[in-house]
């Protein structure tokens, strides 16, 4: 790349980038953090295996349902405004395995987590997409992609370290 293609982003716009990758990389994660604790979590809870299904389906559940109506909430109101919430909404969901771990709980917070994800995840790319000159957006929404797909990898790698030293409920420390 020479000199004169190569463009540099201001300060305002790492930021964004950070932010915005950050918080997709935390949407995908914490897909991915719970199955590795869930045999965890049918031993500590006695959760059958129908209401585990449900503790991650509900959370994937929710997400895919509410994340294009999101999206135009974010077009409407403001798309930091709803990834604030968004972002407030699954710290909230993930804090309440840890005050209450039976499985209809879990249930509970990880569709709750899925809304606050599904206001997360389209109002990302979106600041990405609005916040970016055409000739540095394809990039920004590069990076944003690569960090998504490995937001799955951290999960996982992730939830397996903390797993080894404490229990299933240090996963969702780690998501507030």
């Amino acid at each position: 790349m020479t000199a004169e293609n190569r463009v540099l982003l201001s300060r305002a716009q790492k930021w964004t980038l950070v932010v915005s990758c950050l918080s997709v990389a935390l949407v995908v994660a914490s897909m991915a953090a719970l199955y590795t604790a869930l045999p965890n979590i049918a031993v500590a809870t006695g959760a059958t295996q129908t209401q585990l299904t449900w503790v991650v389906d509900g959370y994937t559940l929710v997400l895919a349902c509410l994340v294009l109506p999101a999206g135009a909430l974010g077009d409407r109101y403001g798309r930091r405004a709803v990834l604030i919430v968004g972002l407030a909404l699954f710290s909230l969901a993930s804090a309440v395995p840890l005050l209450v771990s039976t499985p209809w709980w879990l249930i509970a917070a990880r569709a709750a987590a899925g809304v606050g994800a599904a206001f997360m995840m389209p109002s990302t790319l979106s600041i990405l997409t609005a916040g970016f000159p055409e000739q540095q957006r394809g990039r920004a929404v590069g990076i944003w992609a690569g960090v998504a797909g490995s937001g799955g990898l951290l999960g996982i790698l992730g939830s397996g370290l903390l797993l080894a030293y404490w229990s299933w409920q240090s996963i969702f420390v780690g998501l507030t």
